[in-house]
């Protein structure tokens, strides 16, 4: 067998996955210590400097050798003594951060007072498992709002190793500072990134756009700046007349060092090991073997933190190198080798991120041979910066050239419709079969002409896009402090019909970025039939207008916008800005009342209807709550009704009129209570909604509560609860995780998001 020690490293890695997938990490549990104040000593590991979007600029420290005893000893803290406590220190500005880095070296001992949060695992389908990846970095907890106090500490700093860390530490400061003097301040960001490994000053809308392009892994230190820095040394020391011996030794030290400098990220730890594999295969004479040589990287990060499989820096660093290794000497046409690398990370894409940026292969055909300009000017910055900001300042004209370049075609690509890929989460299955798919194509690469070769990979890929969901889905998503639903109605894989009905929260900032828009491509919906809102109150509102404005860089786009048809007086601010808003961005505008609907119907299927109960058409009331749009989801059997924040008199001329829809409502006309399966509680169970009699028109199997955990209204009101239990109604909330319904038409099925599961 070519190359045992791969296979058996295959092998392995698999085996340390599987294990991990039947038998999850338990997690020490922080979140009964979540908005408590603490304090903490311990001794800090590294300190970076962090830019929020509005600019505000804090500091990060990584501290270590924390006392765990002052914890209550029954949430597991005192297990937990490997682990380390991410802290935060606000500074004002960047400028202040970046100036107070520098009294926090690593090894000196530090007393930190702050609020304790715990990480939290996602708790809806495409959401950010936060728990998971600081987990996998190695720390137990966050602390926000910290004062931190220097410690005197005699022996901080005084091994060679504590000594060596600080010097490296001092010289990426000092490096960081002529990047400051000789760039544009974004410029200097994307180097800092990109040469130090320091991407907390990375603008967030630099980060995006690069993400979103498919070039965000020109920012990690990488294969990229081994070949220029160390390979580069290596050969110049060669040309010296040096021993053999010290032109590769040295080289080896240099770049150990750069990566504990830059942070020995995932993918600079896998360059810098096969780096030393090259370099000792040259000293004993032997042939270096690329997958040999990965392999024993992959083993080695593995070994040291099983965790890293689920992280998708390794997954794409890994993932690269082997597309290179082995799928591209098995692609036979010229056009075709473009595939290897998509080849090997579309999987982690889809998997991870749900959707693959579709022109990144086109756009690194560009960027990636530059990238050798862009290092090197930005390392002769470092240089002559040293030595004067003039020359450092004319050093940099290419890098910002090319910079300058790659940001304009990276918002080109942004333009072009469909450049997000998206395509939804594929299933375990598929993933397993692409890969099988792709393993035989290497394997059987010398018997298979070379566009079949081509064609094979092709038809893999298209497998991966294939979606196999069926019937009615009804999601009510974990929002915090708000309302958020998704309804979807797809046919044998086939998509149908997807419905937003409201969006927004009073709890988590950025409810588009970071909640809606995952999960929309988590469940393949990039286009968005109709997003209907049922009042403009912030918390049913403030996601869904962010998603209008950033559909251009999402891929994400609304066709039609559905508002309450309401009397012009009781449209206030909020109503008119998202119409407004809407109108802009080309999106239809389109308004309800009762009696309006949006049906689809497929073949051997049952029609879903969504029918408005609420507001009347022209409807006036003064409080948004009042006219809130009810909508009646009806798919085959199985009734679902939505009530947004209805409540008091609304909730009474809104029950009057069901009672007179007897096509709709047959037993509330005979006088009878009505089969409800499930009811959507109106106003986040507030007491003042969902009152007895309307309990009892509706008699819901099943009552699904949106609210935000520890919320300061204290929803859902015990008075509800009783009322929804003396029902006889089964109640599920949002506070654990997002909650999901699954109907073919005749049953249901509940599921709930928990712990990122």
């Amino acid at each position: 067998m070519r190359r045992p020690l791969a296979f058996a490293v295959l092998v392995f890695t698999a085996a340390v996955f599987l294990v991990l997938q039947l038998h999850p990490v338990e997690f020490p549990d922080y979140t009964s210590c979540s908005g408590q104040e603490a304090q903490i000593e311990g001794t800090v590991r590294d300190c970076t400097v962090k830019t929020a979007r509005d600019g505000a600029g804090s500091l990060l420290l990584s501290v270590a050798d924390v006392d765990f005893t002052a914890f209550p000893p029954d949430n597991g803290v005192r297990e937990d003594k490997g682990a380390r406590v991410l802290v935060q220190i606000p500074c004002g500005s960047a400028e202040e951060a970046k100036t107070d880095s520098g009294r926090y070296l690593p090894g000196c001992r530090v007393r930190v007072h702050g609020s304790v949060y715990a990480f939290e695992a996602a708790s809806n389908y495409g959401g950010f498992d936060a728990l998971l990846y600081y987990r996998t970095l190695g720390y137990a907890f966050r602390m926000v709002r910290c004062r931190a106090e220097l410690l005197p500490d005699k022996d901080a700093g005084r091994t060679a190793g504590g000594q060596i860390v600080r010097a490296l530490a001092k010289i990426r400061g000092a490096l960081s500072d002529v990047l400051d003097r000789c760039l544009p301040a974004e410029d200097a960001a994307i180097l800092r990134a990109m040469l130090l490994g320091e991407k907390g000053t990375l603008p967030a809308q630099t980060k995006d756009l690069y993400q979103s392009a498919g070039i965000i892994h020109i920012l990690a230190i990488s294969g990229l700046h081994v070949a220029l820095l160390g390979m580069g040394l290596y050969r110049l020391l060669r040309r010296s007349g040096l021993p053999s011996a010290a032109c590769a030794a040295l080289p080896m030290a240099v770049m150990v060092l750069y990566g504990f400098m830059t942070g020995m990220g995932e993918s600079a730890a896998r360059a810098i090991v096969m780096f030393l594999l090259q370099m000792t295969g040259r000293l004993l004479h032997r042939t270096y073997d690329l997958l040999t040589a990965l392999s024993v990287a992959a083993l080695l990060l593995v070994v040291s933190n099983p965790l890293l499989l689920y992280s998708t820096g390794f997954l794409f660093s890994f993932g690269s190198v082997l597309g290179i290794g082995a799928v591209l000497p098995s692609l036979g046409t010229k056009s075709g080798r473009i595939l290897a690398v998509p080849a090997v990370t579309l999987p982690v894409y889809y998997a991870c991120c749900y959707s693959f940026p579709v022109w990144s292969v086109v756009l690194n055909l560009v960027v990636l041979p530059l990238m050798s300009v862009v290092m090197g000017s930005g390392l002769l910055v470092l240089a002559l910066g040293l030595v004067s900001t003039g020359m450092g300042m004319l050093a940099g004209l290419p890098c910002r050239f090319l910079l300058l370049f790659y940001r304009a075609i990276a918002t080109a690509a942004q333009h072009i419709p469909g450049h997000a890929g998206i395509a939804g989460k594929p299933g375990a299955w598929q993933i397993a079969v692409y890969a099988a798919l792709l393993t035989a194509m290497v394997l059987l690469r010398e018997k298979l002409p070379a566009l079949v070769k081509d064609l094979w990979i092709m038809a893999a890929m298209l497998l991966l896009t294939v979606r196999t969901a069926s019937g009615l889905n009804l999601h009510v998503l974990d929002v915090g402090q708000g309302d958020g639903i998704f309804l979807s109605c797809d046919v044998a894989g086939r998509q149908g019909v997807r419905i937003l009905v409201d969006g927004g929260s009073t709890s988590k900032e950025e409810l588009a970025r970071y909640t809606l828009e995952p999960f929309l491509r988590y469940q393949d919906a990039a286009d968005i039939d109709y997003a209907i809102l049922t009042h403009e109150d912030e918390d049913h509102l403030s996601g869904l207008l962010e998603l209008i404005r950033q559909q251009d860089e999402t891929g994400i786009r609304i066709r039609c916008l559905v508002l309450p048809d309401i009397d012009p007086a009781s449209q206030g601010e909020n109503y008119r800005l998202l119409k407004k808003c809407a109108l802009e961005c080309g999106i239809a505008v389109r308004t309800i009342a009762e009696g309006g609907r949006i049906t689809y119907h497929a073949s051997g299927r049952p029609a879903l209807s969504v029918i408005c109960l609420h507001p009347e058409k022209g409807e006036r009331d003064p409080e948004p709550n009042g006219y809130s749009t009810t909508l009646l989801v009806t798919y085959g059997q199985f009734r679902a009704l939505l009530t947004g924040d209805l409540e008091g008199e609304g909730e009474s001329r809104c029950l009057a009129r069901m009672r007179q829809l007897p096509d709709l409502f047959p037993c509330l006309a005979a006088g009878k209570a009505e089969d409800i399966t499930v009811l959507k509680v109106a106003h986040h169970g507030s007491s003042g909604a969902t009152s007895d009699e309307f309990l009892a028109a509706v008699s819901p199997e099943v009552s699904l509560i949106s609210c935000g955990r520890n919320n300061r209204y204290h929803h859902p009101h015990e008075e509800t609860l009783l009322r929804l239990n003396k029902a006889g109604s089964r109640i599920y909330d949002t506070r654990s995780g997002a909650l999901r319904v699954q109907s073919d038409g005749q049953h249901f099925r509940l599921y709930q998001v928990r712990a990122g599961k």
